[in-house]
């Protein structure tokens, strides 16, 4: 029978020299039952002795926990069950946690989501709770807070948002992007599409600021794909067709605007805020309309512009002006009827007269690469700048140009808010007789506009209480 093989002793004491200090120290080192490492240094050997004696009473008379159990796992499987359970609280089992991880795996992988993107999104996007609202109270609060831009910009966020009040009662964060593609659906063209979108994504957008919402809908949708429009100029003569038209149209009310749209290249919106104060004998003092709030900028008044308004002043952009210009360009029946035409017809001649993109792209309120890629078009026959640049009114005269102007009865529709004053002060019938029109196409045109009408019983109870007032 062979000798007992002496147990190896669980812990140590190690001597050694601090490399800092160069002292003595003693170490006491080994493991515990429960696998806890221990390293403790002392300066006397002696307590180290005592500590290695303390340390190895206790692993003699403490029952090992890792009794001998059967068990199907290899031991680098006992051993990351181990590391896992110490990393877990008191109240949780690892059963649990893995049950719950793999619970959540799986709903995500239906959904085709990994869970660590998953997460990843939410630590980045989470904010505390929204604030809920309806959609009718958010949209109302949101034009409200529009007051400050133009009446056009005002109506054009009305129009969009419209489609969401068919359920004004509904929780606006419960709006999704699925809502939104049915309401973007009927908006066949790149264009149409694209602004509704836009202004949609400006109304979630501020939403999202409210904290109404937690992200806009907007963003998850594409828009069509949208060609690049080209760039179409009207020919000289196409110009004095319109030049012609506008002079003979209504007393020459459209002559102005369209002159200095020619001659000066100013925007439809930068026409709309211009007043006859910003023009003087030598320029035009462009400050509002798209550019408002980024430059202001002084356009050189040219001498065939200066022979146009003192034949026809300038007293501010006529009413209705979209109307009246698209009969005038029927009238002048362009080969190329682009939206902005009158911009790009411009900035083409005044390049051909300057042969300078940064002046030219300084005077239209643009850099020089917008203006070469989207403003700018080749004249093909030169003799026609000089021409463009002399065209003033007696000239127009002696070309004798002949026009037809549309045959249609044209309505003279009164602004948006004299209208939205008018239709409470007056009935349908009544302003329609006055327009030349049914009282149905004033609806119809007031609904377009987003002017609210009176409620059904709104005259008859206004002339109840005139009828009580009089006696």
């Amino acid at each position: 029978m062979g000798r007992k093989k002496k147990e190896k002793p669980r812990f140590i004491v190690t001597e050694f020299t601090n490399p800092t200090t160069k002292t003595k120290s003693y170490r006491v080192s080994g493991t515990t039952r429960s696998g806890e490492r221990i390293r403790e240094n002392m300066s006397d050997r002696r307590e180290a002795e005592e500590r290695r004696f303390e340390l190895q009473n206790e692993y003699d008379h403490e029952p090992d926990p890792r009794s001998n159990r059967r068990t199907i796992l290899s031991y680098d499987q006992i051993a990351d069950a181990e590391t896992a359970i110490k990393e877990l609280p008191a109240s949780q089992t690892l059963t649990s946690v893995v049950t719950k991880y793999l619970d959540c795996e799986n709903r995500l992988r239906a959904k085709d989501i990994d869970l660590d993107k998953a997460i990843h999104f939410a630590l980045n996007h989470y904010k505390e709770d929204i604030k809920p609202v309806t959609v009718h109270n958010a949209i109302n609060e949101f034009l409200g807070d529009k007051d400050g831009l133009s009446k056009q910009t005002q109506n054009n966020y009305a129009k969009a948002t419209r489609p969401l009040l068919k359920d004004p009662n509904k929780p606006l964060h419960e709006v999704s992007a699925d809502d939104i593609r049915a309401i973007l659906k009927p908006y066949t063209k790149p264009r149409s599409h694209r602004t509704y979108k836009n202004n949609l994504s400006v109304f979630f957008r501020w939403a999202v600021r409210r904290r109404y919402i937690l992200e806009n809908p907007c963003d998850m949708i594409e828009g069509l794909r949208l060609r690049k429009s080209q760039v179409g100029i009207l020919s000289l003569a196409e110009i004095k067709k319109l030049l012609q038209a506008s002079v003979e149209y209504k007393n020459s009310v459209m002559a102005p605007s369209i002159a200095i749209a020619l001659f000066a290249g100013l925007r439809p919106s930068e026409l709309e805020g211009l007043t006859p104060k910003d023009i003087t004998k030598d320029e035009i003092l462009v400050s509002e309309g798209k550019m408002r709030d980024k430059l202001n900028r002084i356009v050189p008044l040219p001498p065939v512009l200066r022979e146009w308004l003192e034949a026809y002043p300038y007293t501010g952009r006529p009413e209705g002006w979209r109307t009246k210009y698209r009969a005038l360009m029927d009238a002048a029946q362009p080969k190329h009827d682009v939206p902005d035409i009158l911009r790009h017809t411009s900035i083409s001649f005044q390049y051909g007269r300057d042969r300078d993109l940064k002046i030219v792209a300084y005077n239209c309120g643009n850099s020089p690469d917008i203006i070469t890629s989207s403003y700018l078009d080749i004249l093909r026959n030169q003799q026609d700048i000089p021409a463009f640049w002399e065209l003033s009114p007696l000239k127009l005269r002696e070309s004798a140009v002949k026009v037809t102007l549309p045959s249609v009865h044209e309505i003279d529709w009164p602004s948006n808010s004299v209208l939205a004053k008018l239709v409470f002060e007056k009935p349908l019938t009544a302003i329609g007789k006055m327009l030349g029109v049914s009282d149905n196409a004033v609806r119809k045109h007031c609904l377009t506009r987003g002017i609210d009408l009176p409620k059904n019983g709104y005259w008859q109870k206004k002339y109840q209480s005139q009828k009580y007032s009089l006696k």
